[in-house]
């Protein structure tokens, strides 16, 4: 058993260039905090920074962030484009003042698989929502086939996840809203409620139940009702000709 343990007073990880015959150097560095710092006991809180020194003014360089899957970050204060920085295009004043931008986690990602336990199958084409306890709808997305994935973005809070209406709840009703792992308990018995409360976000494994009479049903229409009847193809029209 190894036991890798980071230096106690590590805080920017070693600029390493990774260069590739043929494909220019690249330049990656991190900047991290255990805990937050402040500037001279004064209530502002000191800001992340990656030092880097002599970088060529020719290539386009990227500042972006490395979070979590379940955070959804994006830029709040940016002079400038961070996927396509043009060091040459800065003026040297503001080169040497460095490339500052503040970044803002937005929402959390709740995602998940729903299946249908009749068939065990995903209920393709399904479309959940996630309601207040007000009925106010925050947030909507459909069932995919694959593996019955499912996502929504939302901010922390405790939510009602329901079949949209429509054709949805013809065919189904929910059996379980899979706050709680695989076999979560069912609605009737702790309801439809879900709580996002931690950074990581959450995964839900929602179970469908088949309304009766609807065993063979389909939520998505066919194909052919979708497309509609088709023209003369390309063959009849050639051979017509």
């Amino acid at each position: 058993m190894i036991f890798i343990l980071p230096g106690p007073a590590q805080t920017v990880l070693p600029v390493q260039p990774q260069i590739v015959r043929g494909v220019r150097p690249r330049w990656v560095s991190a900047s991290f905090r255990s805990i937050r710092q402040f500037l001279d006991f004064r209530r502002q809180e000191a800001p992340s920074h990656a030092l880097f020194t002599g970088l060529p003014l020719d290539p386009i360089y990227t500042l972006a962030t490395d979070v979590p899957q379940a955070w959804l970050v994006r830029p709040r204060e940016a002079p400038h484009d961070l996927d396509n920085i043009q060091l040459y295009a800065i003026p040297p004043k503001d080169r040497a003042s460095g490339i500052h931008a503040v970044f803002g986690l937005d929402y959390l990602v709740i995602e998940g698989h729903a299946r249908d336990t009749l068939t065990s199958a995903p209920p393709r084409g399904l479309q959940l929502q996630l309601t207040t306890n007000t009925s106010t709808v925050i947030a909507d997305t459909q069932v995919v086939a694959n593996l019955g994935y499912l996502q929504f973005r939302a901010k922390p809070g405790v939510f009602q996840l329901e079949i949209r209406p429509g054709r949805g709840r013809e065919v189904f009703t929910m059996e379980s809203a899979g706050n709680s792992g695989w076999d979560s308990p069912s609605v009737d018995e702790v309801g439809s409620e879900i709580t996002l409360t931690s950074f990581d976000g959450l995964i839900l494994y929602p179970r469908m139940a088949r309304v009766p009479g609807m065993e063979k049903e389909d939520v998505l229409p066919p194909p052919d009702a979708v497309e509609g009847p088709s023209g003369p193809s390309i063959v009849d029209r050639v051979s017509s000709w």
